[in-house]
């Protein structure tokens, strides 16, 4: 069992806590929710993560875009805590001056993870139409307009999420 192998782990020095697949799925989501705040951000601006949240507009977009993805995750059922804005926006100071992976791979004309990041929050929000995840759908339109302008995305490869309304 899950339990079983956290005492042999803990008795083998690796101090581990066995979790059900739901705080599995929880803590999954909160990954997301962080990488949701600076990824895209970062990605069409050209700037740091430090440069992000050091400036007031741009930490307040990182903010909103956190607040869009935590909202999703509640309609799911997460339930992060009465200061799970307050700890992510903290998480995120902490990011320091470099580049997160999708701006690196807008840079080398590589494929990003938009789809899996912003693109995932739209997507799932799709299915709770009293969300508003419009910060996420701009960014991840954003992405998606440069990966097809840099040619690792297909012009009719634009995801669902994206298309309509």
């Amino acid at each position: 069992t899950a339990e079983d192998a956290a005492t042999l782990l803990t008795q083998a020095g690796l101090p581990t806590e066995a979790v059900s697949s739901d705080q599995i799925r929880q803590r999954l989501f909160y990954k997301t929710v962080l990488n949701v705040g600076l990824n895209a951000l970062c990605a069409v601006t050209g700037i740091t993560m430090g440069e992000a949240m050091g400036m007031p507009h741009t930490r307040a977009l990182a903010r909103m875009l956190v607040e869009e993805a935590l909202d999703v995750g509640q309609a799911l059922g997460h339930d992060f805590g009465p200061d799970a804005i307050g700890q992510a926006m903290r998480y995120l100071d902490r990011g320091g001056d470099h580049k997160p992976s999708m701006a690196v791979d807008l840079e080398r004309k590589a494929p990003t993870e938009i789809d899996f990041i912003n693109g995932k929050i739209v997507e799932l929000a799709l299915a709770h139409p009293e969300l508003c995840v419009r910060a996420n759908r701009f960014l991840a339109s954003l992405v998606v307009t440069r990966e097809v302008r840099n040619g690792t995305r297909r012009a009719d490869d634009i995801p669902a999420y994206l298309r309509g309304a």
